[in-house]
């Protein structure tokens, strides 16, 4: 879920690298300071240093679990919903607070999930060589 990028000089734009490791440190016990590197769009090499790169989430798989979690929550409400509703009552506040529970749980997990990643992300980003 997570990619480390840095952007060319030649031609500015951004290019991912190779996959994440929770700090810089360890980083550079595998690459070393400085290492070469081959821009994907313009194709040409050079040499950058580890503290211009950076990490991010990638918005591929963002998206992905964010539809995975709403389809869960989605799901979790029909299902719910279909064990209380009784056709001739209108809608008590007990399927309310089910639907309610139903979207919630999804959510926080969502949420979690964020925070948790937002916090990787400023680990390796704050930490310099």
């Amino acid at each position: 879920m997570l990619e480390l990028v840095y952007t060319c000089r030649k031609c500015g734009k951004t290019n991912s690298l190779f996959s994440f490791k929770e700090d810089r440190y360890k980083l550079s016990q595998k690459v070393g300071s400085e290492f070469d590197v081959e821009c994907r769009y313009c194709r040409k090499s050079d040499k950058i240093k580890l503290n211009k790169v950076y990490a991010r989430i990638k918005p591929v798989y963002s998206f992905i679990v964010f539809s995975l979690l709403f389809l869960l929550a989605c799901l979790t409400c029909y299902f719910l919903l279909k064990g209380y509703w009784r056709d001739n009552i209108l809608i008590q506040s007990k399927s309310i607070q089910v639907a309610f529970i139903g979207f919630c749980i999804p959510i926080s997990v969502l949420a979690v999930l964020s925070i948790s990643l937002k916090e990787k992300i400023r680990t390796f980003n704050n930490y310099r060589l």
